[in-house]
């Protein structure tokens, strides 16, 4: 089963590798993530990190056939993504994620878009759960940090080199 929509044939979550003066390098800064907000994908401003996590499920069997070798096969496959930015009231990117702190069901669900730095970009829907509102030291800037869990299909569009 491919849980992967896409435009074109492609690998389960290519790394994407650009050449920089002679250098492979995966250039975190070029890469960005939005969330939709009234049909069109806005950028989450002030955002300082998010990573994108794979979580596989790996089923093992010991066989007598293989002389109680394991046997392994991957029957699923999810991913998380952990955000840190830094709160600003006006974005509405920000609101859009703020707005899932309280409810709970599919009121906490947003459509997002990671646009990789290759041009190729995967959008899907994912549960949102605000973590961090802030606080801390008189001095320090306010954080929002959340986590977004996918739910269900990514779609990937290819770069429009590929």
């Amino acid at each position: 089963m491919n849980l992967w929509k896409s435009n074109k044939h492609s690998n389960l979550l290519q790394i994407k590798i650009i050449e920089m003066e002679g250098k492979y390098m995966v250039p975190c800064g070029k890469n960005g993530f939005k969330v939709k907000k009234d049909d069109t994908y806005v950028p989450i401003k002030n955002l300082e990190e998010f990573s994108f996590n794979i979580d596989s499920n790996i089923e093992t069997t010991y066989l007598y056939d293989l002389q109680g070798f394991q046997r392994a096969l991957k029957t699923g496959l999810g991913f998380t993504l952990d955000c840190s930015c830094k709160r600003e009231f006006s974005d509405p990117g920000q609101e859009s994620i703020m707005s899932t702190a309280y409810v709970l069901g599919e009121e906490a669900n947003r459509e997002f878009k990671i646009e990789w730095a290759d041009g190729s970009s995967i959008e899907f829907t994912g549960v949102v759960a605000v973590s961090s509102l802030g606080g801390g030291a008189v001095t320090d800037i306010m954080t929002l940090e959340f986590s977004v869990t996918v739910d269900g299909l990514i779609t990937e569009t290819p770069s429009a080199g590929e």
